[in-house]
């Protein structure tokens, strides 16, 4: 039954999304390169952030007696970052 309710509504539901998403570029088409560039930056320092997070966790779990490894793509700046930059 729900087979037949997609088929029938499928194709008006696709036009559907498509216009909405025709009308939000119509409405913002792009951004500045500047604003891209500050949005990664920001996308970059949350990342950071979150290593530094996980990092601060590892060392809690160790110090605690439980061994962690850590991600082979782990940031280097977080695993090496002082005691006192860790949240």
């Amino acid at each position: 039954m729900e087979a037949l309710l997609y088929a029938r509504l499928g194709p008006s539901m696709a036009e559907s999304l498509k216009a909405d998403v025709e009308a939000l570029y119509r409405e913002n088409p792009y951004i500045s390169e500047q604003e891209r560039a500050l949005c990664i930056v920001e996308i970059n320092r949350k990342i950071l952030d979150a290593e530094l997070a996980e990092e601060s966790m590892i060392l809690a779990a160790e110090a605690g007696g439980f061994p962690v490894l850590r991600r082979r793509d782990a940031d280097r700046r977080a695993v090496l970052a002082h005691d006192k930059v860790l949240p």
